[in-house]
């Protein structure tokens, strides 16, 4: 009884356990979410901005064109190389942030691993030392 108990108890804290690191993910997933959501609501903004400022220079252009034809076209380069340069660079981030989660849940599923083999030793342990104690008691009693 004393056995199952505890058997029953590391069951129970196993899944104590499991239950937390999932809790823990689910609360590592929706702060992920609300940061892509709050990166989404400024790179937004500045897609707006970016916009507008498309709309002036080309409004320019169209009063200064000759003056400003050229100057104007290595604008409209830049802007485009940096949207392009923002867009990678975002990428870059959410492969960053991925990897950063996948290793941390290599992390743990190593971690469970080596509970899960050290529980599984032990087990073994208490069974020979229970097999053991029936042997010594056998001795005994033929003795």
């Amino acid at each position: 009884n004393e056995e199952q108990f505890q058997k029953d108890e590391k069951k129970e804290q196993l899944q104590k356990d499991e239950n937390n690191d999932e809790q823990l993910q689910k609360d590592e997933n929706n702060e992920e979410q609300l940061r892509k959501d709050e990166n989404n609501k400024q790179q937004l903004h500045k897609n707006e901005k970016n916009e507008e400022q498309l709309q002036k220079d080309e409004k320019k252009e169209q009063l200064q064109k000759d003056e400003n034809n050229d100057e104007q076209l290595q604008k409209d380069e830049n802007n485009e190389e940096q949207l392009q340069k923002d867009e990678n660079n975002e990428e870059q981030l959410r492969k960053d942030e991925n990897n950063k989660q996948q290793l941390h849940k290599n992390e743990k599923n190593e971690e469970q691993l080596q509970k899960d083999e050290n529980n599984d030793e032990q087990l073994q342990k208490d069974e020979n030392n229970d097999e053991q104690l029936r042997k010594d008691e056998n001795n005994k009693q033929q003795l």
